[in-house]
């Protein structure tokens, strides 16, 4: 993948995402509670942060002054939110948790949609 493709795939996830919170939240908050509670499928997230976030940082792992670092800052959080999913569990249950309150969500809602106005932009304009 190209790093405007990456950026066009990374805007519309966010973009998404941003205005789901924003809109509803109260399914968002049943969402995360509902994460939390399934293991199996809070295993399963672990496993894709850990595999995009090392596919991000095996093929797109640059440390440049342009737009570009941003990929590769997101991979390495990716990676390191799936390592401690997967080894620390708890952790992370703890962090996702305090993403249970209405505030919490609209924090994470507009700095999702600010992100993907970001990616977005730099995706489809730049």
């Amino acid at each position: 993948m190209t790093e405007v493709q990456i950026f066009q795939v990374l805007g519309l996830v966010l973009l998404a995402v941003g205005l789901g919170m924003l809109i509803n939240a109260n399914f968002y908050q049943g969402l995360i509670r509902g994460m939390v509670e399934s293991k199996p499928l809070f295993l399963l997230g672990g496993i894709i942060n850990l595999v995009v976030g090392y596919l991000l940082v095996t093929f797109h792992n640059t440390w440049t002054g342009d737009w570009g670092v941003l990929i590769t800052i997101i991979g390495w959080i990716a990676f390191i939110k799936g390592l401690v999913i997967l080894i620390l569990p708890n952790v992370h249950i703890g962090f996702a948790k305090s993403f249970d309150k209405k505030g919490s969500l609209v924090i994470g809602g507009v700095i999702a949609l600010i992100l993907g106005l970001i990616f977005s932009y730099l995706g489809y304009f730049v």
